[in-house]
């Protein structure tokens, strides 16, 4: 549980990254790049959700869900440590 709460709370981030955006962007770009944004966080929540599904056929859920908890606790620790940079 501990796991899942540390890789969703990694969504949160977005939150606080989503102000700087205008700051970084010309006006003219700042709508095509929230688009873009946008579409490669989904596309990348439907890759990840049906490689889960997939690898949940062949191996116990249990470790699928445990796996992809630690890969998503990595990912998130990983961006915040590059952040402090």
């Amino acid at each position: 549980m501990a796991l899942l709460a540390l890789s969703g709370a990694g969504f949160a981030c977005n939150q606080g990254i989503d102000p700087l955006i205008p700051a970084a962007t010309e006006p003219a770009y700042r709508g095509r790049l929230f688009t873009v944004q946008t579409s490669g966080m989904t596309t990348a929540q439907g890759v990840a959700t049906a490689l889960s599904g997939a690898a949940g056929t062949v191996a116990a859920p249990g470790l699928v869900i445990g796996v992809s908890e630690v890969v998503g606790t990595g990912v998130v620790v990983g961006l915040f440590l590059r952040g402090r940079d």
